[in-house]
């Protein structure tokens, strides 16, 4: 069997805070997946190419990961997240587009029903986006967002922290976008009756 390639183009920087991508790509790489991480411009650690694990490498721009997966061959499969990433695909030899539906930002959806709608591979990351995606196209999975548990099970004891420590169990935290679809009034609820 050929091997199987994912190029993620530059969209989400790999030294920052661990996102969906981070997570998705280094899970198929422990399945031997190679993938190639193209990191945004900015930001950029100060080497070009680096082997993280045996089948996940760290590619400061898009024509570090064209080099080595010259080098390679097998199938390549393009992972998108949003329409902008959309204009690196021409640079690589593409197999399989999969474009992975993640956010609903208005100003980030040009085009983006049209790239679901023509991508071999598509997944939603919630019920209300992959309703979205199948309006458009028949086949779509749902890989909604988690966490690393092992990530989280590691921490041994809790720093101190004078304002948690006025707040009894269990705390709740919360890392994300707070856009239009979040439930405020339920937050507000939560606040004024538990907080």
């Amino acid at each position: 069997m050929s091997q199987i390639n994912v190029i993620y183009p530059p969209s989400v920087t790999w030294n920052e805070k661990k996102q969906r991508p981070h997570h998705l790509l280094r899970e198929l790489s422990k399945k031997g997946i190679n993938v190639y991480y193209c990191n945004t411009k900015k930001n950029n650690p100060p080497v070009e190419f680096k082997k993280i694990d045996n089948h996940f490498f760290y590619c400061s721009h898009e024509q570090v990961a064209q080099r080595e997966l010259n080098k390679v061959g097998g199938i390549n499969i393009y992972y998108a997240q949003y329409p902008h990433a959309m204009r690196y695909i021409d640079r690589f030899k593409i197999d399989l587009l999969w474009y992975d539906y993640l956010d609903d930002f208005p100003h980030r959806r040009y085009g983006e029903m049209d790239i679901i709608s023509e991508a071999d591979i598509v997944t939603a990351s919630g019920i209300t986006l992959y309703n979205k995606a199948k309006s458009v196209r028949r086949q779509v999975e749902l890989i909604e967002n988690g966490c690393d548990y092992d990530l989280f099970a590691k921490a041994e004891k809790r720093l101190p922290c004078p304002e948690l420590d006025k707040i009894k169990e269990p705390i709740i935290g919360y890392h994300g976008a707070l856009s239009y679809w979040w439930d405020f009034e339920l937050m507000d609820f939560l606040v004024d009756n538990f907080g």
